[in-house]
């Protein structure tokens, strides 16, 4: 029962929240139709739910058996690291996994050193608590250039966290999908700018591409798909970085893997909040899929987020990584399996 009051009191602050900023612009973009954000792959299972729906699944179920009986259902350990951990090695990339969605990308070449967050979020989320505490302090984080937003849900985009990034970082650029604009000024971020799907940008070198994902998104009761989606793939010094942000498994994942031809070095890929399927399967692959995804995807390495943070479904917060270690092994695939403030070095000098 303590589950259902947390998800029903999450549920009614949505409710007050009533909707966010809804930006004119949104009409333009080629996937907006009949007054809503689409997926691309059409086919595939509609991912959004009403809050009916929800309060459905928590009250009434059912609930899936677990796949590995014997996991724990504690959060992971937090390796704590100092903010100079964070910056990369001249000649490398560090990924640092800071947990849930949050990764830290540090790019360092020629005494240089360029700085990435994926989806931050440093706090709590509305009446959910965070499980894991950040493996470093906030007041000895190193600068930030960049920030990438997959979309709007609270877990993914936090008001909070971003200000407090540009608090501390005054010319940090933010980008948003497409549709997010009206709802970044309004919230106080100077230098956001938003991405349509397939669009490019370069930026301190790196050149930055805005995909597709198979989501949804909204911020309140009245924004339903009014905010686009997405995920990210990063060109850093001839390196690829491919951040799926919270999808489902579609036909988006082949047509990223025609449009980039050859390799992936690293695919960051959600491995959580999947239980139970039937209420999950459209809007978050498991583990099984995301090795399938990295196949497709042809990733020579997946750093699994998107566990272990917060308690968001109805899986062991120990499963995910056994679920997708004994996947990965399925397809021949390689994984880390790191918990947060744990990192991984590409050489970048080759």
């Amino acid at each position: 029962m303590k589950k259902v009051f947390t998800f029903i009191s999450v549920l009614l602050g949505l409710l007050a929240s009533f909707c966010s900023s809804l930006d004119p612009a949104r009409i333009n973009s080629l996937f907006y139709k009949n007054g809503k954000y689409t997926n691309l792959d059409l086919s595939a299972e509609t991912p959004e739910r009403s809050v009916l729906d929800v309060l459905a699944w928590k009250i009434l179920g059912p609930h899936d058996a677990d796949v590995f009986e014997d996991e724990i259902d504690t959060p992971p350990s937090v390796i704590h690291i100092a903010g100079s951990d964070l910056t990369a090695p001249d000649g490398n990339i560090r990924i640092t996994f800071i947990g849930h969605a949050t990764s830290w990308i540090s790019a360092s070449r020629n005494g240089s050193t360029v700085s990435i967050l994926t989806d931050p979020i440093f706090g709590d989320l509305p009446l959910v608590s965070r499980l894991t505490a950040l493996p470093f302090s906030l007041e000895d984080l190193p600068k930030v250039d960049i920030v990438i937003v997959s979309h709007a849900h609270y877990d993914h985009c936090d008001k909070d966290t971003l200000l407090f990034l540009q608090s501390k970082n005054p010319e940090i650029v933010i980008i948003l999908p497409d549709g997010m604009g009206l709802w970044a000024s309004d919230a106080g971020l100077n230098y956001a700018r938003t991405m349509k799907w397939f669009e490019s940008a370069v930026m301190h070198d790196i050149e930055i591409n805005f995909l597709p994902a198979h989501h949804w998104s909204n911020r309140g009761i009245l924004d339903m798909l009014q905010y686009h989606w997405g995920s990210y793939m990063l060109n850093i010094s001839g390196r690829r970085l491919y951040f799926a942000g919270d999808t489902g498994f579609s036909g988006h994942f082949e047509e990223i893997a025609r449009r980039f031809p050859g390799k992936i070095d690293v695919a960051l890929l959600p491995v959580g909040a999947y239980a139970p399927r039937w209420f999950m399967r459209s809007q978050h692959i498991n583990p099984e899929e995301a090795a399938l995804a990295a196949s497709i995807l042809r990733s020579e390495l997946v750093l699994p987020v998107h566990w272990g943070t917060f308690r968001l479904t109805d899986e062991k917060l120990g499963e995910p990584l056994a679920f997708l270690r004994h996947s990965m092994l399925q397809m021949n695939k390689r994984a880390e399996y790191w918990n947060p403030g744990a990192h991984v070095d590409l050489p970048i000098d080759r």
